[in-house]
């Protein structure tokens, strides 16, 4: 909470300077909102839905997800402060709103810039070994699917001629030796979530090298079994992006072990440790996986878009690796510096469980309207 109070008087101290005479043409507040509208219909097999049709059938419902973002950026000298707060709400055919999702602020930092190839930050920030967005039409599901993503982190980060080095508050969701709000389980963080990486640029070329590491002991009396486990977890992943003329390709590819105790997104598959009743011992699972996209300019206002995601996990304890995978198509028509449609397809396939249980597909279908101010 005071970290989010500092960064937002930050905002409004850099705000109040920047209406006053200014020595940089840089210097001032700029403000963006984005409105983004999805309709069509989500179909899941039964395995998928689990609600027992038969084969032949499908689970269908008409879907509207609406979702927008407003990014504000204020710049004084060197000193940057930038802050973003989304919401989002999806409703049945009706209109009538059903749930909320994604509520409450994004980024939300400050970045002190020594020198063009130095900068430091500090708030609550994406990471770059997560920067997957090779496409302005990318299907945000691709992320979790080998996409190393784990959404916003409290850190500090040191950014220097390409290098960049940070450590991150560890709130990541630990399924085993969690702390709890009674305090049964209080898991004891021996160092904070570490990360660093070099990206390397050539014209329209780019290729990045990333890793991350992470150890805790797990305090959980309630379950004695595990208590006092030390559980590691790390990853290292490549990207690469470029551009040809109008064509945009983008790729990346991570191996790991309990990713998911780090935060990294994934769609069903179990990337977390496990406690080995036979042997009596963790667990731990190693986790693959990665995913591509393309996109080609067939004309100034019309963009055509494609990609897939995948990601496999194996331990000791599981009866088979556990797999899934993401693959879609997506165009943007362009309307004029604001406006935007994006019809969509795509198909999201958990294939099997670790029980060797059948998972399912689940196929949609829409289009989505887009507006930036």
């Amino acid at each position: 909470m005071r970290l989010k109070v500092l960064i937002l008087a930050a905002i409004f101290a850099i705000s109040v300077m920047g209406f006053t005479p200014q020595a940089n043409a840089a210097d001032g507040v700029t403000t963006q909102v984005t409105v983004w509208t999805w309709s069509g219909y989500d179909m899941r097999d039964k395995y998928y839905s689990g609600i027992n049709e038969k084969d032949t059938d499908y689970f269908q419902k008409f879907v509207v997800t609406r979702y927008s973002n407003l990014y504000v950026t204020a710049i004084q000298g060197n000193l940057k402060a930038e802050a973003s707060i989304g919401w989002g709400q999806e409703a049945g055919v009706t209109g009538a709103p059903t749930s909320l999702d994604g509520l409450g602020p994004r980024t939300l930092g400050v970045t002190y810039t020594a020198s063009p190839d130095v900068n430091f930050m500090y708030g609550y920030y994406t990471s770059p070994y997560s920067n997957v967005t090779f496409d302005d039409v990318a299907d945000a599901d691709i992320n979790s699917f080998g996409g190393c993503f784990d959404g916003y982190h409290q850190l500090m980060r040191l950014n220097a001629f390409g290098f960049y080095v940070q450590a991150m508050q560890p709130d990541v969701v630990q399924t085993i030796g969690a702390k709890s709000t009674t305090g049964a389980n209080d898991s004891d963080c021996m160092m904070p979530m570490m990360a660093a990486g070099y990206k390397l640029a050539v014209g329209a070329l780019s290729f990045a090298v990333n890793g991350g590491y992470f150890t805790y002991k797990a305090d959980k009396p309630s379950d004695p079994t595990w208590d006092g486990a030390k559980i590691t977890i790390y990853f290292v992943n490549a990207i690469f992006k470029g551009t040809f003329g109008p064509l945009k390709v983008g790729a990346l590819g991570f191996y790991g072990q309990n990713t998911g105790m780090w935060g990294l997104m994934s769609k069903n598959t179990t990337n977390v440790a496990t406690w080995d009743a036979v042997n009596l011992e963790i667990a731990n699972t190693k986790v693959m996986g990665g995913n591509a996209n393309i996109g080609f300019d067939v004309m100034p206002k019309l963009h055509l878009g494609a990609g897939l995601g995948y990601e496999v996990c194996d331990n000791d304890t599981y009866s088979k690796k556990d797999a899934a995978m993401d693959y879609w198509v997506s165009a943007k028509i362009s309307i004029d510096g604001t406006f935007a449609v994006v019809p969509e397809f795509k198909v999201i396939d958990k294939m099997k469980s670790i029980s060797n249980v059948k998972e399912g597909k689940d196929m949609q279908i829409g289009f989505g309207l887009q507006a930036t101010i």
